[in-house]
């Protein structure tokens, strides 16, 4: 992180705090790290498990990065990912570029709706930006006409 943030990394250890709370409301382990992951070659898989029917392929994601502390930019720890949730042939379709302008299309999508961070949520003309404890949420919908749900 310090060639972004310089030797003081405090400013994000409140996000930090933030995301572990979080996670372990939903049962989930945070893992700390003191590096960036480059997301590129991760949202090209993702593409390619939804090409192949494999949604599991976003919670493997999320799981490895933030849970295990994967590198999810390192080709070799994408192709174990991808292995886990059985997507074929995922090391030469990234090497290929294969699922790339599929990712292009939706990084322009995301720019004109005005998407400045990751995860933006996006209902009836509203935003919310970043990860977000699900009662906020569930306002979110709730305040575009959603009806509560009355589980049984």
């Amino acid at each position: 992180l310090e060639p972004f943030l310089g030797k003081n990394i405090a400013p994000i250890e409140g996000m930090r705090a933030r995301l572990r709370e979080l996670m372990q409301a939903e049962g989930l382990t945070y893992r700390d790290r003191t590096w960036i992951s480059s997301s590129r070659k991760a949202q090209e898989l993702a593409k390619l498990g939804e090409r192949q029917n494999r949604p599991s392929i976003h919670r493997a994601l999320f799981q490895a990065y933030f849970s295990e502390g994967e590198d999810i930019g390192d080709l070799d720890a994408l192709e174990r990912i991808a292995g886990k949730v059985g997507i074929a042939d995922a090391r030469r379709s990234l090497e290929a570029g294969e699922t790339a302008k599929d990712v292009d299309d939706d990084w322009s999508f995301a720019r004109r709706l005005g998407v400045t961070g990751v995860p933006t949520y996006l209902c009836d003309g509203r935003a919310i930006v970043g990860a977000q404890a699900y009662p906020l949420l569930e306002r979110l919908v709730q305040v575009a006409g959603a009806e509560p749900r009355v589980v049984s």
